[in-house]
């Protein structure tokens, strides 16, 4: 072989068996490679799926805590129910007071009226005793006297029974006792002013007189002494 030939096969480069002889190294390294990476996923995946969650530690509480807790408990489940009545009986008070107040706020007013109704009444009574010659005037007097007894009437007032009734010092008003033996005793005997109830409330007593069967002694005369 001459030196020019060996300069040429030099410089030709690697032979077609030193690259596939590479080329298995490199796909060898490979493998190795992957198969490490999937027995290191597998371990990391076990010992993942391997773990247990930690123990939570319950607190331990004495008897004496327990009791205490449960005392708590219905101290204030207590203090609820109270509360709960106590709003309950001022819901009920205050719907109470609201209707008294619609029922019974014009007792006021009614009786700043009775006073004047009165004196008409006593008009018309004088009219009718002493014959008044005018006669339209009177009856004029006595319609509008019934038509005040028609409002009243609506506003839930109306006259006290009387006469022929027992005495009752809740609403009547005993002015003067008179000697009636063939009367009951305590009953009412006459009627000096009327009075009015308003719904069930007595709006002003009725002045009255009481029967009595005792003899009452006249005022300004001795008294009989015994001999």
């Amino acid at each position: 072989t001459s030196p020019n030939d060996k300069g040429k096969s030099s410089k030709s480069g690697p032979s077609p068996e030193d690259m596939e002889a590479a080329e298995a190294e490199t796909e060898e390294k490979t493998s190795e490679t992957r198969t490490a990476e999937t027995r290191t996923s597998e371990t990391r995946t076990a010992e993942t799926e391997t773990v247990e969650p930690e123990a939570v530690e319950e607190p331990s509480l004495s008897p004496e805590e327990i009791q205490k807790l449960i005392h708590d408990k219905e101290e204030q489940y207590a203090r609820l129910l109270r509360i709960q009545a106590d709003f309950d009986n001022y819901r009920k008070r205050v719907q109470r007071e609201r209707a008294n107040l619609l029922r019974y706020g014009a007792d006021n007013a009614l009786r700043e009226i009775l006073p004047i109704i009165d004196n008409i009444e006593l008009a018309v009574d004088s009219a009718r005793v002493h014959g008044d010659s005018d006669s339209r005037l009177r009856e004029g007097v006595e319609m509008i006297l019934s038509q005040f007894f028609a409002v009243l009437e609506k506003l839930g007032v109306r006259p006290i029974e009387t006469v022929g009734h027992p005495f009752d010092p809740n609403k009547h008003d005993a002015l003067l006792r008179v000697y009636a033996p063939d009367a009951d005793e305590g009953v009412v005997m006459g009627e000096i002013r009327k009075g009015y109830y308003l719904h069930d409330k007595v709006l002003r007593p009725a002045q009255v007189t009481v029967g009595t069967h005792e003899p009452q002694q006249e005022s300004g005369q001795p008294s009989q002494e015994s001999e």
